[in-house]
């Protein structure tokens, strides 16, 4: 706890915990490409799903009963949308791309979850955001074309499998927001990892 120059109490733990996450974030990337050296990108995929399926299996009976039968059809859109796909497209990309390229193209998400919330989702449109978004959509052009790590044009279907992910992983976020808002992180993230975590530790 430190004092601005008015005197008022500042509270760094969010700041610190922020910076956590970015490194716990960031450092995803880094290592599926370190994954893939001795396993293929189904393998890693399989295994991020499987791994996280096994933190979360002591939660289930608690946290399935907060459920009700009308939102699973909601929670297996966000499951496969937000955990299932992206757990191998990016797998995918980074055999043919570098983690810091992944990295910077996960970015975009924030960019489709403004598209996809327009035109499904009923947001209400803002020209500040709109700028944001062609910002966005401009500088992934620019790293899909000529970034670090992509090489030859043919590497590109790679890099847009990681932009697909990031699609995904807008739908996701608009899909809880939009319709399992008033249920919390843990109890959506445990059935979404249940629906796609027991057939990947079955595989």
């Amino acid at each position: 706890m430190i004092k601005d120059s008015e005197s008022k109490p500042i509270d760094l733990s969010g700041w610190l915990i922020m910076i956590f996450l970015c490194l716990v974030w960031g450092s995803s990337f880094i290592l599926i490409k370190k994954s893939l050296i001795a396993f293929d990108y189904q393998q890693v995929g399989l295994l991020r799903i499987g791994i996280s399926t096994l933190v979360f299996l002591p939660f289930i009976f608690r946290e399935f009963k907060k459920i009700k039968a009308k939102e699973w059809r909601f929670i297996i859109i966000a499951a496969l949308a937000g955990n299932g796909f992206p757990a191998f497209l990016y797998p995918l990309a980074q055999t043919h791309i570098d983690s810091g390229l992944a990295g910077l193209l996960n970015s975009l998400t924030p960019v489709f979850t403004f598209i996809l919330s327009l035109l499904f989702f009923g947001a209400v449109f803002k020209w500040q955001k709109l700028v944001g978004v062609l910002i966005g959509l401009g500088g992934a052009v620019i790293l899909i074309l000529f970034g670090k790590g992509i090489g030859a044009s043919e590497n590109i279907q790679y890099a847009l499998s990681a932009v697909l992910a990031t699609i995904f992983y807008a739908t996701s976020v608009n899909v809880v927001g939009t319709h399992l808002k008033h249920l919390n992180t843990l109890t959506i993230n445990v059935a979404c990892f249940t629906i796609i975590g027991i057939p990947a530790l079955v595989y």
